[in-house]
């Protein structure tokens, strides 16, 4: 297990600094110089001049590439050219929507996926397989943001139970943010709920076809148990990969499904970043998003080796 956990590292710092490296490089050829955006393309050009040597980008790129990588392994991501504050310090004050929004979507992908997928597996070809398998096809024919819409206008406004947008923040109660939050965690886990349960469905098929399955079933157990007990753990295994996987849709779809039902998460501040040519927060908060990808898929890998030996060998 040792040797393996020391591979899985040495890839995720590998994958880490290659991500780093690719973001860096993208922003320096993304039209736009970021001394203009702020300046305006009206203004003397010795100003704008200035102001690129005061934000350093008069400097050749690997320098600014090094004081920006050595800066990140300490945790300064650099700071807002709109904002003026630190990157680290904005991407930090959003993650209290974003975060519980995309757990809250895997929670609800999880809590749909599982039971459907364990259903429609032990009851192929019936009514009950085919419902679900339409109803998964569905899921991933919607679009989050059409979804988003749908939800906005066909429940928020329609039956006032939930807001139909913005966040009241955690001062004033975990209920009321939590309210404003499951109407986004729905747009936003429904497409994951119908991958995850297409998964399950198919891996539960195959366990329960392995030849253990069947000397359980000669042994006189009960199906309840043989599916349960035994096949479930194997089928679980390939499901739990595709949950890691998932998680880097949560992330993006979250810029879309912020912006729909304007939460003040991390997916707008991408976004208003983008649109303002704002290079360092864009370049810190791409390289956050893609290291909370690159770690979840770590923690996903030592999950599988748990559940499946052969895969420290």
């Amino acid at each position: 297990m040792a040797r393996y956990l020391i591979r899985r590292l040495w890839s995720l710092g590998a994958t880490l600094v290659t991500i780093s490296v690719v973001t860096f490089v993208v922003m320096q050829v993304v039209p736009g110089d970021p001394a203009l955006v702020i300046l305006g393309h009206e203004a003397d050009p010795g100003a704008v001049e200035a102001l690129r040597a005061e934000l350093g980008l008069d400097r050749p790129a690997v320098v600014r590439y090094l004081d920006w990588a050595s800066g990140a392994v300490r945790g300064d991501l650099g700071t807002s050219l709109r904002f003026g504050r630190p990157v680290s310090r904005l991407i930090l004050e959003r993650l209290p929507v974003t975060v519980p929004l995309t757990l809250m979507a895997a929670a609800f992908a999880l809590a749909v996926a599982v039971p459907a997928g364990v259903l429609a597996a032990t009851r192929r070809n019936r009514v009950t397989d085919l419902l679900t398998v339409s109803l998964a096809q569905l899921g991933l024919a919607i679009p989050s943001f059409w979804l988003g819409i749908l939800l906005i206008l066909g429940v928020a406004v329609a039956t006032g139970w939930f807001p139909p947008g913005g966040f009241p923040g955690w001062r004033d109660g975990a209920w009321p943010a939590l309210r404003a939050l499951v109407l986004p965690a729905l747009a936003l886990g429904v497409a994951r709920a119908a991958v995850l349960t297409r998964m399950m469905r198919a891996s539960l098929i195959e366990a329960l076809e392995e030849d253990y399955v069947r000397t359980a079933r000669a042994k006189g157990l009960a199906e309840r148990i043989v599916t349960y007990k035994h096949a479930l753990k194997n089928a679980a295994i390939p499901t739990v990969t595709v949950l890691g996987l998932q998680v880097a849709g949560l992330l993006a779809g979250s810029i879309v499904v912020e912006r729909v039902f304007a939460l003040p998460g991390v997916g707008r501040l991408i976004i208003y970043a983008i649109g303002t040519r704002d290079l360092p927060l864009v370049q810190g908060a791409v390289l956050f998003v893609a290291a909370v990808v690159v770690v979840t898929n770590f923690l996903v890998d030592l999950v599988y080796a748990w559940l499946d030996p052969k895969v420290r060998t």
